[in-house]
């Protein structure tokens, strides 16, 4: 039992700590990354599940510098046009997302541009830690809304289960216990029928 009173300790001191990082950006401390707040429910969700999710991950990571990954690399994505993860992005669809990019991002002042688009490749790249981290994240948010909707995006688009395993593969190389059961409810979907297979 000691062992559980620790976990829920940490646990929920990890949940306040989003509030502290959301007063501090209103306070000027932290970067503007740590105050946007999810649009019906008005709560820091991005830092929240980043947070929640680290010490599940394979490795530590610096959680500040995730949830700026996360915030800036769905800007260009979403001036671009967004576009189903399951199919293969096309070198004019990475063209246009990289000419977004340097556009929005030259609208701010050059050190502010700079910072902004330097995190953007980081994430686009996904070579350091922190990066592979805010995809895995960035991919199993999804995952479990389709997971809880009976399929969601992936019965609308006629997406097959071996493709949600490949693409969504990247979050069992951060968080390994957490991609075994999502592994397990995605192909007991398929096994339903819920999922398609090839």
């Amino acid at each position: 039992s000691a062992l559980f009173g620790l976990f829920s300790t940490m646990l929920v001191q990890l949940l306040g700590q989003t509030r502290i990082f959301y007063t501090m950006n209103r306070d000027g401390l932290l970067p503007e990354a740590f105050g946007r707040v999810h649009a019906r429910f008005r709560t820091p969700h991005v830092s929240t599940v980043a947070m929640v999710l680290a010490p599940y991950a394979r490795e530590r990571v610096q959680i500040d510098r995730v949830v700026e990954l996360l915030l800036v690399h769905d800007i260009p994505e979403l001036d671009a046009g967004d576009e189903l993860v399951y199919r293969r992005r096309s070198e004019a669809r990475i063209s246009a997302e990289r000419e977004a990019a340097h556009r929005i991002f030259a609208l701010l002042p050059e050190d502010r541009s700079a910072f902004l688009l330097s995190r953007w490749e980081e994430f686009e790249k996904r070579e350091t830690t922190e990066a592979k981290f805010a995809y895995a994240v960035d991919r199993l948010l999804p995952v479990l809304h389709n997971l809880a909707n009976g399929g969601g995006s992936w019965s609308v688009n006629g997406v097959d289960v071996d493709s949600v395993l490949s693409v969504n593969s990247v979050i069992g190389d951060v968080f390994p216990s957490i991609w075994d059961r999502v592994r397990g409810q995605i192909l007991k979907m398929a096994d339903d029928g819920i999922l398609r297979r090839k």
